[in-house]
Order: structure tokens, then sequence, then C-alpha cells
């Protein structure tokens, strides 16, 4: 015996032309390239002297 293969469903109130008009319309794309390496530099600089703090610590607790 072979199982019935079925797609899932989903009730979507979402229109058919919602996702066309997504798909057909272009967009911009921006610039991904690092910028120099003297305002990376500058940049990181400044982040170094705000070390944030450890927001979670986690404990461990022995087998018994």
């Amino acid at each position: 015996m072979k199982p019935n293969v079925s797609l899932p469903k989903v009730p979507v109130n979402i229109p058919q032309s919602a996702y066309s008009t997504l798909n057909n319309s272009s967009y911009q794309v921006r610039e991904y390239r690092e910028p120099a390496v003297a305002v990376v530099e500058d940049t990181v600089a400044q982040e170094v002297t705000a070390a944030p703090k450890i927001a979670f610590k986690p404990r461990f607790k022995k087998p018994e």
C-alpha cells in the first residue's frame, strides 16, 4: 500500500493579483560592497570602546 500524497492547503485571504504585482515589479538594487577602508577603521574604533553587557548567563544543573 502506498500513502496518498497531498499538498498542504492553508486558507489565505491574499488575492493572486497581489502576488503577481510583486513578482512583475522592478526593484532598485543597492550597492553591496563595503565602503573605503579608512571609513571602516574609524567606525570600528568607536564601537570597541562601548562593550555591551552580557544579557544571558547560562546556568547548568548538576545531574542527580
